[in-house]
């Protein structure tokens, strides 16, 4: 194991057998979550939280989000800053232990007459439905890509997977310092069953 910035160890079990394994989970997320969450920051370095519709292509999110909207401009001028996608509580067994990935992005404005701005409304269009063309048409939403260069996937307790979305081989499988701060889903369940409730979340 080796330490970090995270102040995590890393279990040296990392590369494509890891990264196939987590592949199909992250897939599900991506597809089966319409929205994601958005952490950016105002002028003021005042961090706002907020959603949108978004749609996954060629490893990018592409978000259509109006000008009016306080998050829109927050990007214009902080075009870096953390998404999250979360499986909605109703599918989650235990609330502790939500499966979600979140990324770090950086955002690109694509304007209208450039090729990509068809290319993201149509992969909107296919996930959020004929909404998008509405909002099209209006002409203060702006269609934005956010490239992510670091995240972070929890597929439950002891499951927490820090990810390169540059080399997405180059996973590794995080645990609290000295085994002690992530329980796995198993001691989990033992420890409630024998009445304890003060295990740790992912």
């Amino acid at each position: 194991m080796q330490s970090n910035e995270f102040n995590v160890e890393v279990i040296d079990n990392k590369g494509a057998e890891l990264f196939a394994q987590i592949a199909p989970e992250l897939n599900r997320l991506h597809d089966e979550n319409l929205t994601l969450l958005m952490a950016t920051m105002d002028s003021d370095n005042i961090p706002h939280a907020s959603y949108t519709p978004f749609a996954h292509v060629d490893g990018a999110y592409y978000i259509f989000i109006a000008d009016i909207a306080a998050h829109t401009q927050h990007v214009k001028n902080h075009p870096t800053f953390n998404i999250m996608i979360v499986d909605d509580e109703s599918k989650t067994r235990n609330i502790y232990g939500r499966k979600r990935v979140s990324y770090q992005v950086n955002a690109t404005e694509i304007e209208r007459d450039h090729p990509e701005f068809d290319k993201g409304i149509e992969a909107l269009t296919l996930r959020a439905g004929k909404t998008v063309n509405v909002l099209k048409e209006m002409g203060d939403f702006r269609l934005f890509r956010l490239t992510p260069t670091k995240g972070t996937l929890v597929t439950g307790f002891g499951k927490a997977f820090r990810l390169d979305p540059q080399n997405p081989e180059n996973i590794q499988h995080l645990t609290g310092n000295g085994g002690k701060g992530h329980v796995r889903e198993a001691d989990y369940e033992r420890m409630q069953n024998r009445g304890h409730g003060q295990a740790h979340s992912a």
